[in-house]
């Protein structure tokens, strides 16, 4: 006698898909040339990320062809986005990131011996 197949969380199931709805938007948006608003789109992602982590493991593993999708739509937009910057090298990407956040180089005060 087998288990049956277990529950596919359907609630989770249904978050993913609005953000893989949403990401895919944002892909179509930035093909076009739109900048793109993804402010609360890591939130989005860590809160189904914890709660798939407090699922059974055979219920989490039914989320999987899901998640796969939400993967294959970021890679679609990731792949926009990077068109839309276009081809740069190592240190423009850096210069950028830090512009980005705002981040500068601090140094560190030198150890007095006194």
């Amino acid at each position: 006698m087998t288990d049956p197949a277990p529950a596919r969380p359907a609630g989770i199931a249904a978050a993913i898909e609005c953000v893989v709805q949403a990401v895919t938007e944002a892909g179509r948006a930035a093909e076009a040339g739109a900048v793109v608003d993804l402010a609360g789109l890591d939130r989005r992602a860590a809160g189904l990320c914890a709660e798939i982590t407090q699922l059974e493991p055979a219920s989490a593993r039914s989320l999987l062809p899901d998640l796969e999708r939400l993967i294959a739509a970021l890679d679609a937009l990731a792949d926009a986005l990077g068109r839309q910057v276009g081809p740069s090298d190592h240190a423009s990407r850096r210069s950028r990131a830090v512009g980005a956040y705002g981040r500068t180089a601090v140094a560190t005060p030198a150890k007095s011996d006194s």
